[in-house]
């Protein structure tokens, strides 16, 4: 016998309650997981100290770095650098991109052994503000990602340093650039562990990544689906809210939705636009160093002409970069003189200049290492160079080039490096690659056809939209949305669900 209309009714109206069980839950664990991300942000530990260790830039009495590169028969290096080390500078050579830094003393040509863990050890007392009796209890040398040190952190190698005694201080650091690539304690764990287990189920492994992508995207969908229905009910009956008696939890509902179910729609549907993206378009990991450099061309010593080719300036940093026509430049860094760019000392502006991204380098200079002219194109031909290189196309035109000095959508604060070259490309390439001039490095790759779900993301995920009034607003303003529709969508709506049900069940009961 075919069901009746009646029977097909109470089935229908079964699923639909099953259903809606489905999206409260999701609403449930989704909305008080995000509430997590932004007090990460707002209340988390962080860095005491914003601007990176420097040290006197001062080479006219020390080794020169041929005679130091040749002693130690490093003919290839990959990048070559003085960074400061305990107010003294050291010599840096990259030799593998995931392997240790070598590292040796300007003033003998002797190489430091272990110095690389020392430098990340070095960084964390600086950046946290550590007393010398400080030492980590734990170091690791870490080459892949994991659910601790997950891939949004973008910085590889780094070295995990571990501090139990100090608060639970585990840091990592990025010894390229002596940058602090990430920074937790024991209440951030366990909120970043809560957020990968209840909103991103990141810890689910690999081999069963379909699966997360079904379970997450159903309950992505399921609140998009109730969002939008919920919005469709409260459009088609806009009067039902004023002349209703109805108890005060419906009405109480039914205002709720107004206010909440834009935010509701914006979340979810970002939230499915991301999963979809990520699984069409999965991230790459983007941080590449040149191609080795040629030390044959490296004839000028710039230790014996310090005076001449400095001039005097105040300089921040040394290094090597070459060119894709092969020249070998010295670059010199100096230092950040504008008072536009104040140095953040308080707590909430680091916390703020961290995530907005604040410029802690000045221009730079170039002198040529093989005659010891100066090199005139500057930065901004040496980064198109360098991305024409990247992209492996010589002839490439781009159509845009602007340095960046403060993160935003297409360059986020994960990328933990500042000031950039924004190089972008049209058609037939239609990217965007950010280039790093100090060493010659590819920091990140945006593609042109990731740019909806970027903003998608940004805009209505993250609402970075309402930046301008201040990071702790757009926090707490997205965490207290967060948990009103814990309060007054799920609970409320289960409530009346669950009350709905009942009298379904007492009125079939009833003779």
């Amino acid at each position: 016998m075919f069901p009746s209309v009646f029977q097909r009714k109470l089935k229908a109206r079964f699923l639909h309650r099953q259903w809606l069980y489905v999206a409260f839950f999701a609403m449930l664990t989704w909305c008080l997981s995000g509430v997590l991300h932004p007090l990460m942000s707002a209340v988390g530990i962080q860095q005491t100290v914003f601007s990176p260790p420097t040290a006197l830039m001062e080479l006219a009495d020390t080794r020169s770095i041929k005679s130091i590169l040749q002693t130690a028969h490093i003919e290839q290096p990959l990048a070559v650098q003085v960074l400061p080390y305990a107010g003294q500078p050291v010599l840096q050579v990259s030799t593998d991109a995931l392997a240790p830094r070598r590292y040796f003393n300007l003033q003998t040509g002797v190489e430091i052994p272990d110095q690389d863990m020392r430098q990340a050890e070095f960084a964390v007392q600086h950046y946290m503000g550590l007393k010398p009796t400080d030492h980590p209890a734990k170091v690791s040398f870490q080459q892949t990602f994991d659910t601790a040190y997950p891939a949004v952190n973008r910085l590889l190698p780094v070295y995990k340093l571990e501090y139990p005694n100090v608060n639970g201080l585990v840091a990592y650091v990025y010894t390229e650039n002596n940058s602090l690539a990430s920074v937790s304690n024991t209440p951030k764990r366990i909120m970043q562990t809560t957020f990968q287990w209840l909103h991103t189920w990141s810890w689910l492994p690999e081999w069963l990544e379909p699966l997360r992508l079904v379970i997450v995207g159903l309950c992505m969908l399921s609140l998009l689906i109730m969002a939008l229905t919920g919005l469709r009910m409260l459009l088609g009956q806009p009067q039902r809210a004023v002349v209703s008696k109805r108890p005060w939890p419906r009405r109480v509902h039914r205002a709720a939705g107004w206010l909440l179910v834009v935010p509701l729609v914006a979340w979810s549907g970002s939230g499915v636009f991301h999963l979809i993206n990520q699984r069409l378009h999965p991230a790459e990991f983007n941080l590449h160093l040149s191609p080795p450099l040629n030390l044959a061309l490296l004839q000028h010593d710039i230790q014996s002409h310090w005076v001449e080719d400095t001039r005097g300036l105040s300089l921040a940093g040394l290094s090597l970069v070459q060119t894709p026509q092969g020249e070998l430049l010295y670059r010199l860094g100096m230092t950040l003189v504008s008072t536009s760019q104040a140095v953040p000392v308080l707590p909430d502006a680091i916390r703020n200049a961290r995530f907005d991204g604040v410029t802690i380098s000045g221009p730079a200079l170039y002198v040529n290492a093989t005659t010891g002219a100066a090199w005139l194109p500057g930065d901004r031909e040496l980064a198109i160079q360098l991305a024409q290189r990247f992209i492996g196309n010589p002839t490439a035109t781009p159509e845009s080039v602007h340095l960046i000095n403060r993160f935003g959508g297409d360059y986020d604060f994960r990328n933990k490096r500042l000031p950039v070259w924004k190089v972008q490309y049209g058609e037939p390439l239609n990217k965007t690659l950010f280039i790093d001039t100090r060493n010659g490095v590819l920091a990140d790759v945006a593609r042109h056809s990731d740019r909806p779900e970027r903003w998608s993301f940004s805009n209505l995920h993250k609402w970075n939209f309402i930046q301008p009034l201040g990071r702790s607003f757009q926090n707490w303003g997205t965490a207290v949305t967060a948990l009103l529709m814990v309060i007054f969508l799920a609970g409320l709506g289960l409530l009346k669900l669950r009350k709905r049900s009942i009298t379904t069940r007492s009125s079939h009961a009833s003779p």
